[in-house]
């Protein structure tokens, strides 16, 4: 039974997410080629696919283009993005678009347009989008050629499928449309596999999902618990199962040995200061801090670790040249902080053992996730990026859609509104304003 609340209380949202994908649209066709976060790389992986099918060997020849600095090429990632990109910019050559950077960014602008689509049509899945307003670093990966959009999209795409009660999803744990119940599995199994394709940050929503499920068992919220099992057992085997096709491919054309001939591949074409086999004390400062007896502390301390992730987090543009002012930033610690409480507040003494479960398992997943990405600027490579937290603002979504009968919505809006406003000045006079164009 659907809240009438909802489309009283939250029908700003589609009005927001319209002037934010309008945002979006503006620094993808306004902004200079190559100057956001490794577009070059990322473009040039999707072009490989203008004539190409299926994945080349590690270190092609023709390929070399593809690679970083680092010695690094997406097109040796399981990341399916590429390939679709590739197909995109394609069929956009066909209506006389020659800007590879603008075609491949404006597929990313059209995954933006199917979620605002997904906002207007569904009154309930407004909630989800509630932390998506929050923060304009989200609005900022839909606007240049990444794959943190897509991961995104998949993230929101199959928790749309969990928290909307008539969906597929749902209907074939249910058992409803018993004779749908095989197509229903498929499309469902195919849409749980992109989360092996997506980037590994976003795998920590993996074990979310696994955990929120297990949740829903224990609340009795299946009519038919063993039905239930079954057919999430299925689906995880066709998701395994695709995966293992596309790993199979992998085998078949680099064989059992990559990761040796990406290493190899590394030692090429890396910059000399990247290079595996250079020298520690030649290699580029931000490497293996560990080994150079570095200290956690001073990861926060001289590296600003935290400091520069939170900014990261919430708007800063450019190859992580363009930051906020330090008002702007004390401003957002602030509201973050008070909708922190607010949040905290409501879930352990307004609700129950459910309820709290659920909020520990977003605390369990974004302290592992927020964990895991500094160990890899510690002990590997010094990565300060606040898109690497993205899929901790899906995960609060479901804590607002959990608590939306609890919270009091005007406070909730407040809060909502505020960081919209802030997210749209930032994008608006801090990237747009100083992105070169």
């Amino acid at each position: 039974m659907k809240d009438p609340r909802v489309s009283k209380d939250f029908e700003y949202v589609p009005f927001c997410m319209a002037c934010v994908l309008a945002l979006i649209l503006a620094m993808a066709c306004l902004s200079k080629k190559n100057n956001h976060p490794d577009e070059f790389v990322h473009v040039r992986a999707a072009a490989y696919y203008h004539d190409h099918w299926i994945p080349p060997k590690v270190c092609a020849s023709g390929t070399e283009h593809t690679y970083s600095s680092h010695g690094i090429s997406r097109l040796n990632t399981h990341e399916i993005f590429y390939f679709f990109a590739g197909k995109f910019s394609r069929l956009l050559s066909f209506v006389s678009m020659d800007d590879e950077y603008l075609k491949c960014r404006l597929l990313n602008v059209l995954l933006f347009f199917v979620l605002l689509l997904f906002c207007i049509t569904n009154l309930h899945y407004r909630i989800l989008f509630l932390t998506i307003l929050a923060s304009p670093q989200i609005w900022y990966v839909f606007s240049y050629f990444n794959t943190d959009a897509f991961s995104m999209f998949v993230l929101l795409m199959i928790s749309y499928q969990l928290l909307y009660k008539n969906s597929m999803l749902n209907n074939f744990l249910e058992g409803i449309g018993t004779q749908r119940s095989l197509f229903y599995g498929l499309i469902q199994g195919s849409l749980f596999s992109l989360l092996f394709f997506i980037k590994k940050n976003f795998f920590i929503f993996i074990i979310f999902l696994l955990l929120y499920f297990m949740l829903s068992l224990f609340k009795k919220d299946f009519s038919n618990p063993k039905m239930a099992v079954k057919r999430a057992f299925l689906i995880m085997l066709i998701a395994a199962s695709i995966f293992g096709l596309r790993y199979s491919l992998d085998v078949y054309i680099n064989g059992f040995n990559k990761s040796n001939k990406i290493y190899e591949c590394q030692e090429r074409l890396a910059r000399k200061d990247l290079k595996p086999s250079t020298n520690l004390e030649n290699k580029y400062f931000g490497v293996k801090l560990k080994n150079r007896g570095v200290t956690i502390k001073q990861m926060f301390g001289r590296y600003g670790w935290g400091e520069i992730s939170f900014q990261s987090t919430f708007g800063v543009y450019g190859y992580m040249s363009i930051y906020p002012s330090k008002l702007y930033i004390q401003i957002v610690k602030m509201i973050t902080a008070l909708f922190s409480i607010y949040i905290m507040y409501f879930f352990l003494f307004k609700m129950g053992l459910e309820e709290n479960i659920l909020l520990l398992i977003v605390f369990v997943c974004s302290f592992v996730l927020v964990g895991l990405a500094l160990w890899h600027s510690w002990t590997v490579d010094l990565q300060r990026q606040g898109r690497y937290f993205l899929p901790i603002f899906v995960m609060i979504g479901f804590l607002l859609f959990q608590a939306e009968r609890h919270l009091n919505h005007k406070i909730t809006n407040i809060f909502i509104i505020a960081m919209f406003l802030m997210s749209s000045y930032s994008f608006v006079f801090i990237g747009l304003s100083r992105i070169p164009k």
